[in-house]
């Protein structure tokens, strides 16, 4: 199986490793992310202990209201009693506010590689999702997944052996730019004269077209090589000899 087409492989993160026998092989598909625990049998079928003692917490201050109204009863220690049951609703509600559950979440990427690795697969099919029919879309949905992951869990997946080994493949991979002169290609000037394409610059930084063109080198049918802008090129070169 080739690079292309293991990269191709479409919404199913896979899981790659090259070697010098055997290429690129496909190793499996990449760890989903694990199952939701069901409740802990010391839960009682609650989700939480916050959800389980929240029942219990509003019975109690109903029967502590009641015994402040009778005087057999220690008027000192009934408020004591209703203080703390303040103070345990929001210690529950600490434990499951949403910064606790980042958190959680957090360390359990930083502690499980693999888990980790589930989370930039899906996060990077987003990033590929929305680049619609954008140049190697699978390199920037990786890379943009990366950066999340970086920022968000301060987990580094640069230094995965997964993402180490699909850096191999887009560096293998030639991304061919449609409508552009492609090295190799034989095209006509105005004249009839054949030229074959040698290469193209990279596109500029943004916002320095002006400043560093692109290019386009080619060679005349002399041997000679020559250079030219892109633009200049389009306004010469009018069709492309097919082979």
């Amino acid at each position: 199986m080739t690079a292309e087409q293991l990269i191709a492989r479409g919404h199913k993160p896979v899981m790659i490793q090259h070697t010098e026998k055997e290429g690129w092989q496909e190793v499996g598909d990449a760890p989903t992310t694990p199952a939701i625990a069901k409740p802990a049998e010391h839960l009682k079928g609650h989700k939480s202990i916050a959800e389980m003692v929240s029942t219990h917490t509003s019975v109690w201050r109903e029967a502590l209201a009641h015994m402040l109204t009778n005087k057999a009863y220690d008027r000192a220690y009934v408020e004591h009693e209703l203080k703390a049951l303040g103070d345990i609703e929001v210690a529950c509600a600490a434990e499951q506010s949403p910064l606790n559950a980042f958190e959680v979440i957090k360390a359990a990427m930083q502690a499980d590689p693999a888990y980790a690795w589930a989370w930039h697969c899906n996060i990077a099919m987003a990033f590929y999702d929305a680049a619609g029919e954008t140049l190697n879309k699978h390199q920037i949905g990786n890379e943009g997944a990366a950066r999340f992951m970086r920022v968000a869990f301060d987990v580094d997946v640069t230094q995965f052996p997964e993402y180490q080994a699909l850096v191999k493949g887009w560096a293998m991979l030639e991304v061919v730019e449609p409508g552009l002169p492609q090295k190799g290609q034989v095209w006509l000037d105005r004249s009839g004269d054949r030229y074959t394409v040698v290469g193209m610059t990279s596109g500029p930084d943004a916002g320095k077209a002006d400043i560093f063109p692109r290019a386009v080198f080619y060679r005349g049918p002399d041997g000679r090589e020559w250079a030219r802008t892109l633009d200049s090129w389009n306004e010469s070169f009018t069709r492309e000899v097919q082979s």
